[in-house]
């Protein structure tokens, strides 16, 4: 059974106080730092900033990465989608894109190598996050010269796969690495009783997100409220206060 999140505004446009507040059934990913029960990641506040612009109610399914895309086009009955790339074409109308996710390399700070191009990760045994090498311009020209190479759904994995020295890098955003990480690094039950310091290679270049609407109306709605909240700067304000936490966490 899937989990979800019920989430209720109290504000309307005009559009929706014509047809009373809407009931959206939405699919998400359940990936720390993007949506969650217990802490809200970055992508989740943001949308919800936007649906409380809108007057809507919503409800947020969390599947595995990758599922999503095949269960909205799949399902009929979802009215929205989050966290699609932005070479991703689905049945639906594409919102403007509502987040960016800053995607790098991540090592142990004491690894004695400078990372400054994906070229430098050759001999390195490396663990990316399901289709990076999809979406991240270069990484399949390069791929062949690392040591290994592996991707994963659970990027909980990476973190604990660094810490435990077996393997060298990981391919991800840097907050969902925090979310991820930032209990493990403490878990005495883990073993893992030091605080494990990383260093994070911002080399790629921010990688833009889209959500995909079933109503083109819903869409539209969407796109004015995330354009007026950006302009009164509430956008940049989640954005800010998420990346600081995460980066300086890292450090």
């Amino acid at each position: 059974m899937m989990k979800y999140i019920r989430i209720i505004f109290i504000f309307s446009l005009p559009f929706f106080f014509a047809q009373g507040a809407k009931l959206l059934n939405g699919l998400t990913v359940n990936l720390a730092g993007v949506v969650g029960p217990d802490q809200k990641g970055r992508e989740q506040v943001i949308i919800e900033s936007v649906f409380e612009c809108m007057g809507v109610k919503a409800t947020f399914n969390e599947v595995p990465y990758g599922r999503h895309l095949m269960e909205f086009q799949d399902k009929k009955h979802y009215d929205f989608v989050t966290t699609i790339p932005y070479n991703e074409k689905l049945s639906g109308f594409k919102t403007l894109s509502h987040i960016a996710y800053y995607n790098g390399v991540i090592t142990r700070a004491s690894l004695k190598k400078e990372i400054k191009s994906l070229k430098d990760l050759a001999g390195l045994s490396v663990i990316a996050f399901q289709d990076a090498l999809k979406l991240l311009p270069g990484l399949n020209k390069v791929v062949n010269k690392f040591k290994v190479y592996k991707e994963t759904t659970k990027q909980e994995l990476q973190g604990k796969l660094i810490i435990a020295g077996r393997m060298d890098a990981a391919i991800s955003d840097s907050m969902i690495f925090y979310h991820y990480t930032r209990k493990l690094r403490s878990d005495k039950d883990e073993g893992f009783k030091d605080r494990v310091k990383f260093k994070f290679h911002n080399i790629f270049k921010p990688s833009r997100f889209h959500l995909y609407f079933s109503d083109q109306k819903l869409q539209k709605s969407f796109d004015t409220c995330f354009s007026k909240l950006r302009v009164k700067g509430g956008i940049q304000k989640i954005n800010h206060l998420y990346m600081l936490d995460a980066v300086y966490d890292l450090l």
